[in-house]
């Protein structure tokens, strides 16, 4: 999974750990707290895409469990 603008690109496997981060537009390394805002949200959108996916691909197992429970 990953996330990418015009500043970053951050991916992310399934099992939520980052494995790259690489900066695009390096005129954000030169405000740190830019960089982290942006590492921030990028960070957390890929983990939402991975959330996401996982809860698309149980909901078609859940749906035919209702009367069971």
């Amino acid at each position: 999974y990953k996330y990418e603008n015009e500043n970053v690109l951050v991916e992310v496997l399934g099992c939520n750990k980052v494995t790259k981060i690489e900066i695009k537009n390096e005129d954000v390394l030169e405000d740190g707290e830019m960089l982290a805002d942006i590492l921030v949200v990028a960070v957390n959108n890929a983990l939402d895409q991975i959330k996401k996916d996982k809860e698309r691909k149980l909901s078609k197992y859940g749906s035919g469990l209702g009367g069971l429970f």
